[in-house]
């Protein structure tokens, strides 16, 4: 049950690392475009990975409690 519950966990580090990443590639398209809405999508970014991460962590605990 470890070995699985540490395997999703995994995942769910990999998945916020790849929607912040791309947040952050969006923010610098729009920095070297000279557009203001980047710190929107810097922002946008961190807050939406970190609640799916949350949410998917919740998740987990409840699943292998």
């Amino acid at each position: 049950d470890k070995e699985n519950y540490w395997k999703e966990d995994t995942k769910i580090l990999n998945l916020f690392f790849v929607l912040f990443i791309i947040s952050t590639n969006i923010s610098f398209i729009l920095l070297f475009n000279e557009n203001n809405l980047w710190i929107f999508s810097l922002v946008a970014g961190l807050i939406i990975s970190s609640v799916v991460a949350i949410i998917l962590s919740i998740n987990l605990k409840k699943k292998y409690k």
